[in-house]
């Protein structure tokens, strides 16, 4: 009886490339094998990350079901939404119903920081959630966000919804062009404009544009 249930499930997984459970039932005279399929793609869907930051960490919440044996969270942060790096793991707790886990980066970056959550099965197969934004304080509206007071760098994250190439510049109050250049960003992404050394203190004016949308902010430089 067993070998005729357990022949029929691995018959069914190397034809389908499911996992089965088997559950036998007793019959008189045949047994009855029924095959429970599990789709292996289901395993650890966020259903929902959140990141806040507060009183100087950032604080990740995320909810995940039907997470599989042996399995991880990879915490993963970056500075410009590129180059993730992994900061902490949380061990799944192997339920299938939905499960609510918190992370706290107790040391987070200036200015922006981007993160996500990698979800690593025991077989190695990985997913990611979606990638949240944070900064140290309140993020204003409009389609750009851009730092102010800036010493060294330009930081400007793009919400305008708009990707691809967009020109930049930065002009004093002579109307003199300190920078310019292109630059490429994505969604929600952001890019860092490196400030010549020879730069002095004073108010600023940031453009950036593409063809579709222009913007421009008033900009503290402080040396």
């Amino acid at each position: 009886m067993i070998k005729i249930s357990v022949s029929l499930s691995l018959l069914y997984l190397l034809t389908t490339g499911a996992r089965a459970e088997t559950g036998i039932h007793s019959h008189p005279d045949l047994p009855f094998v029924s095959l429970k399929v599990i789709n292996q793609e289901s395993f650890n869907k966020f259903t929902s990350f959140t990141a806040k930051r507060k009183e100087g960490a950032c604080f990740l919440n995320w909810i995940s079901s039907n997470e599989q044996p042996d399995g991880r969270f990879d915490i993963q942060r970056s500075y410009d939404a590129v180059d993730f790096t992994t900061i902490g793991n949380i061990t799944m707790r192997d339920i299938d119903t939905h499960e609510d886990y918190l992370f706290t980066d107790r040391s987070p970056l200036t200015g922006f920081a981007w993160y996500r959550l990698r979800s690593v099965d025991s077989d190695g197969k990985t997913s990611y959630s979606e990638t949240e934004v944070v900064f140290e304080t309140v993020v204003p509206a409009g389609p750009f966000v851009i730092v102010s007071p800036v010493r060294d760098v330009i930081e400007v994250l793009n919400r305008s919804g708009h990707v691809g190439e967009f020109h930049y510049s930065l002009t004093n109050g002579k109307a003199e062009v300190m920078i310019k250049g292109v630059t490429s960003m994505k969604d929600n992404g952001a890019v860092i404009l490196t400030l010549p050394k020879s730069i002095t203190s004073g108010m600023y004016v940031f453009h950036i544009n593409n063809e579709a949308i222009g913007y421009r902010r008033r900009i503290l430089i402080q040396k």
